[in-house]
């Protein structure tokens, strides 16, 4: 199995980029280190120019495309066949991605197209309290998912996370237990969810901040 590992810093603020890329060598980079299973690739969705910048910040090994079409590409070309959307700056538990492939297994003899989504505990990154967060359904799916295909067509970021129930029927949900929202004051966690999703543009695979 193919496995990519994808998160986004395609900030057109610098400074918040540096702030972003010290978070993600804090958070995680030591989960992915500590992954019982390391067969996956790290994909970081980055501006070409600031390819450089972060190699000398995570010092961890990662493939990078500046958009979501040459992403479509690579994942057609090359099937892989597990695609992880997963902020930069949120936690996964050591046996996340073993989870995953595991359930993969065992779904793939039902289904060639599945979405698999975790519901993530809330926690502010600073004092370790835990905080409020909506049940997520297969109606409404959570930031932390996961797109497998037995024959790679599309990618996990053909709808934004929450509409990805669009694209098959083929849904399951996971408990607490494996992934966390880090609250820590620079994320869009902080802001409703509905106004989060007003933040981004969507068009033919391109994902950018309105602001």
């Amino acid at each position: 199995m193919k496995h990519l590992i994808i998160t986004r810093l395609r900030y057109k603020n610098k400074e918040l980029l540096k702030i972003r890329a010290k978070l993600m060598k804090e958070t995680l980079i030591p989960d992915l280190i500590s992954q019982t299973n390391q067969n996956f690739t790290l994909c970081i969705m980055v501006f070409n120019e600031d390819v450089q910048f972060l190699n000398s910040i995570l010092q961890y090994d990662f493939i990078s495309f500046e958009d979501y079409i040459k992403l479509k590409e690579y994942t057609i070309k090359n099937n892989i066949n597990l695609q992880t959307r997963h902020d930069s700056d949120d936690y996964m538990a050591d046996n996340y991605v073993e989870k995953l492939q595991n359930e993969c297994d065992l779904l793939s003899s039902k289904h060639d197209i599945i979405l698999l989504h975790f519901q993530p505990e809330k926690i502010n990154y600073l004092t370790g309290e835990k905080l409020f967060l909506p049940e997520y359904t297969n109606e409404i799916i959570s930031g932390f998912v996961s797109l497998y295909q037995k024959n790679v067509k599309i990618t996990i970021y053909e709808r934004s996370h929450t509409n990805l129930h669009e694209l098959t029927k083929n849904i399951y949900k996971y408990p607490i237990g494996y992934v966390v929202y880090n609250i820590h004051g620079k994320n869009d966690s902080l802001i409703p969810r509905d106004e989060r999703i007003k933040q981004w543009n969507y068009n033919n695979g391109i994902y950018d901040k309105t602001k």
